[in-house]
């Protein structure tokens, strides 16, 4: 779903990008590419030092896509990893 949403809706890969843009300086790999190469190896998203900025990525990005439209909520709730999405939604 985010690689169709890069692809073809502009506000979200906007969001998207700048938070890779600002994320990246402190990775050592592309975040972009990485979530592209998980299409033909789906065995990157077993590795945690991937995964985690790859879920912070999408979760913020989604929902500054939200954020977009008017749609935002009283509260931000997460468990996990989603919770330091939340936190920095917040």
């Amino acid at each position: 779903m985010t690689l169709d949403l890069l692809d073809h809706y502009p506000p979200y890969a906007h969001h998207f990008h700048t938070i890779t843009h600002t994320l990246q300086p402190h990775l050592p790999f592309d975040l972009e590419q990485t979530l592209r190469n998980t299409t033909h190896q789906p065995e990157l998203l077993q590795r945690i030092d991937l995964l985690q900025p790859l879920l912070f990525t999408i979760n913020t990005a989604l929902a500054q896509t939200w954020h977009t439209h008017g749609l935002t909520p009283h509260a931000y709730t997460g468990h996990s990893q989603g919770e330091i999405t939340a936190a920095h939604l917040a």
